[in-house]
């Protein structure tokens, strides 16, 4: 080999050399990153648990608020027969109790109200979030 052959061949081995060191250091920047966001992921997947924990909670409430809605027609119901059979007698009573009947359904009107509010910016929040992730994830990979 010649002494020029062999001092291009040096100078492209320690091209090769310093590529590969910057490979080296590449993965290693890449594999911290990457073990960096697997803990992110799993912080979120926490978060995720425990943000279904409380719709599961909340679930649960709405289904009791159902049931205090369906009792409270009820009551609307009987008061609507109890003003049927009522005489004068019985009347400060019934006005009584139509004044709790409403009260009891202005506070529910309010309770229903605030639920709305918060359901409808939940799921407007979390399916935004899902589609817009879903969409940029499926558009990474395919």
């Amino acid at each position: 080999m010649l002494a020029d052959e062999k001092g291009h061949a040096d100078d492209e081995h320690a091209a090769m050399e310093k590529e590969h060191a910057q490979a080296d250091a590449d993965h290693k920047k890449w594999l911290a990153e990457i073990n960096k966001m697997q803990i992110e992921h799993r912080k979120a997947l926490a978060a995720l648990s425990k943000l279904q924990a409380e719709i599961f909670e909340h679930e649960a409430m709405l289904a009791e608020q159902a049931e205090e809605i369906r009792l409270h027609a009820e009551h609307i119901a009987e008061h609507e027969e109890e003003i049927a059979e009522h005489d004068d007698a019985d009347h400060k009573k019934l006005a009584k109790r139509h004044e709790e009947i409403q009260t009891t359904h202005d506070k529910f009107a309010k309770q229903f109200e605030e639920i709305k509010h918060d359901h409808d910016d939940l799921i407007k929040s979390l399916l935004g979030l899902v589609d817009k992730h879903l969409k940029k994830f499926h558009a990474a990979h395919d």
